[in-house]
């Protein structure tokens, strides 16, 4: 990858130019692969991944050359941590409170209708609530 002309990949935001989002990705994750003693660009890309909350197809719109290790890092850094719970009325005040700590209720493909697959990306909050990573629990994408 050639180090871009700065201004045709940057804005302007409250007179700071700033480098685009996608760029600054493609930059570290290019620097990271192939620089002896860059490991921290990678850092700083899953460091973003997690602190902006950047979505995995965000890959589509960067380099082909750096599409993988994207995808990869994003995973990583993504964890999905899941729990198979009851939704019913004695555990609905539970339900909001995780909610309100950040886990999303999906619904549970079981034969159940009362069950519900809480869901997280955050280790601590997954923890919490002893929710655990899907992949220990299931072996397929989803």
């Amino acid at each position: 990858m050639a180090f871009p002309e700065p201004l045709s990949v940057s804005v302007v935001s409250e007179g700071i130019r700033y480098i685009r989002l996608e760029r600054l990705l493609e930059l570290k994750l290019a620097s990271g692969m192939t620089g002896s003693g860059r490991q921290k660009d990678i850092g700083d890309v899953v460091a973003l991944i997690q602190t902006l909350n950047l979505p995995r197809d965000l890959a589509d719109r960067l380099s082909e050359y750096v599409r993988p290790t994207y995808r990869e890092l994003w995973k990583q850094a993504r964890q999905r941590y899941v729990r198979l719970g009851r939704k019913t009325p004695t555990t609905a005040a539970d339900l909001e409170r995780m909610q309100a700590d950040g886990i999303t209720v999906e619904p549970a493909i079981t034969s159940a209708e009362d069950h519900v697959l809480l869901v997280t990306y955050d280790p601590a909050v997954a923890e919490k609530y002893a929710l655990h990573k899907k992949d220990e629990l299931w072996n397929k994408e989803s």
